[in-house]
């Protein structure tokens, strides 16, 4: 676009560092949804896409739930899939373990992952989640925690193995 290729640089994915801060405390978070020092936080944020894998996660959580009660999922955002997660919460009896937030302001979010131990980015390998890296992911690790993910193209081609990304891969969301 007219620039001088030696006096630039392209930054594929640009996170503002001073708000995304790993050494930002989340306890009030924490102490807000009655998550105790000991809690494990598996946590989520954005638009609650149907083909997200949360409704999935939750169900595994509901088996596990009995033997790990200190885990907990901690989901910040509104969409599609929020309603069946209040379903899933209720029929299993998980209102200790699944917190649903809702929407929450922009500004809230950094404390929020702050709050959490495991960020996650559960999602089927659909036409949609396919190519894209969400910028969440950037995000999560800014603020150094470590992420499970679907094993996604996109994701893979961006962060290849080995670079703060569990691959997690559920028959049911190839």
């Amino acid at each position: 676009m007219g620039a001088n290729p030696e006096e630039t640089y392209v930054v594929r994915a640009g996170i503002d560092l001073e708000r995304y801060d790993p050494n930002m405390d989340g306890s009030e978070i924490r102490e807000r949804y009655g998550i105790k020092e000991d809690d494990s936080v598996l946590f989520f944020m954005g638009w609650l896409y149907d083909f997200s894998g949360l409704k999935e996660v939750a169900t595994e959580l509901s088996k596990i739930a009995d033997e790990k009660p200190n885990i907990k999922l901690l989901i910040v955002g509104d969409g599609d899939a929020f309603d069946d997660l209040q379903r899933i919460r209720e029929e299993y009896h998980l209102e200790n373990q699944i917190i649903l937030t809702g929407k929450q302001p922009y500004e809230s979010i950094p404390s929020f992952i702050a709050s959490s131990d495991v960020c996650l980015l559960p999602a089927y390998n659909n036409e949609t989640m396919r190519d894209i890296v969400p910028i969440k992911l950037y995000k999560y690790m800014a603020m150094g925690k470590p992420v499970i993910t679907t094993k996604l193209p996109g994701v893979m081609k961006e962060s290849g193995e080995g670079r703060g990304l569990y691959m997690w891969i559920s028959q049911r969301m190839l």
